[in-house]
């Protein structure tokens, strides 16, 4: 593996998706997908998810503070590539941390059983995993540098979410 934050990396099928999850991480988590039919996410074992729309998903990401097991495939039916990214062995010039603010209308946002069912300033209805007050992402931006020494952000993976003033 080329880069310093990639632990693990390979390919899976569908119906072994439960297996590595649960292999990577023994906590809760939070979870966001992109499928088919829908967006989704929440917090805490994905094992029902996975069950019922492994079949309709393309893309995933797993995380917590620490780790991110991102999976991907362009056409439902092939198999998925993954890769585990981990911060363990990473110096502080080799990743940017920043937080990108939610858009949230707070007016018109509810608290559900697993988060915020959010609609935006601009109209777009989507549920998150966060608590109600809370307004950003934590991104982690992982930098390489070419041979001149010039930054380049190469890959990236939500840390969690919480609350910033404005």
């Amino acid at each position: 593996m080329s880069e310093k934050w990639i632990k693990e990396l390979g390919i899976v099928r569908e119906e072994e998706l439960t297996t590595l999850v649960n292999r990577v991480f023994h906590d809760d988590y939070y979870y966001l997908a992109g499928c088919t039919d829908a967006y989704c996410s929440g917090k805490g074992r994905a094992n029902s998810f996975l069950i019922t729309k492994a079949s309709k998903l393309l893309e995933m990401r797993i995380f917590s503070s620490d780790m991110e097991l991102h999976l991907s495939r362009s056409m439902v039916g092939q198999d998925f590539k993954w890769r585990l990214t981990s911060d363990e062995t990473l110096e502080d010039c080799d990743y940017i941390d920043y937080e990108h603010y939610i858009d949230i209308n707070p007016e018109e946002s509810r608290k559900t059983e697993k988060g915020m069912n959010i609609l935006s300033t601009v109209g777009g209805r989507y549920e998150l995993p966060i608590e109600s007050g809370d307004n950003v992402a934590y991104i982690r931006a992982y930098v390489t540098y070419d041979k001149n020494g010039m930054a380049k952000v190469k890959d990236h993976r939500v840390r969690g979410f919480g609350r910033k003033e404005v």
